[in-house]
């Protein structure tokens, strides 16, 4: 992407990123913001980041089942991530297909999850003895709004328990 918006004319400047993060899009807009390319995230995203949008690269997306092996034959565990913001369907209606190819929890705690949600989802957790986690979706400093508590590590402030059942899985 950065290098379609280069040859567009849009040259960037990225953020060198700490260790293990992986650059995203959410960097790029952020680096279109500090170059005066775009004045928002959002309006980064609509003209050029967006999927169909002239940046945008299209990338084969792995099948359910080849994901959560590749996790899973990593060491890692496959947990499905702010579940309520998926696209792809009704979390009841996705969630047997993602069981049956060894979901191994489900991402409770959530910014965009109200109450109803997470007191379904923990029954979900219940229900199919999966892990409970949680998070803010933090991809980084936030450039437009460096207030927002959005954007805080822990702003959930989840109980310490639930980093202890995933790192017992992990063992």
């Amino acid at each position: 992407m950065v290098e379609n918006l280069s040859q567009m004319g849009y040259p960037l400047e990225l953020d060198q990123l700490d260790g293990n993060l992986a650059l995203g899009r959410p960097h790029i807009a952020n680096a279109m913001i500090r170059a005066g390319y775009v004045s928002s995230s959002q309006e980064a995203f609509e003209r050029f980041l967006g999927e169909d949008r002239p940046a945008y690269v299209h990338y084969e997306k792995f099948s359910i089942q080849e994901g959560i092996s590749l996790i899973r034959d990593c060491g890692g565990i496959p947990v499905w991530a702010h579940p309520y913001l998926f696209r792809g369907g009704k979390v009841e209606d996705v969630l047997p297909e993602l069981l049956a190819a060894g979901l191994m929890g489900l991402e409770v705690y959530h910014p965009h999850h109200g109450n109803n949600k997470v007191n379904r989802l923990k029954q979900l957790c219940q229900e199919h003895n999966l892990l409970m986690t949680g998070g803010t979706d933090y991809h980084g400093y936030d450039l437009e709004h460096p207030e927002n508590e959005r954007w805080q590590l822990n702003q959930l402030k989840l109980p310490l328990s639930l980093l202890e059942s995933l790192q017992q899985l992990a063992r």
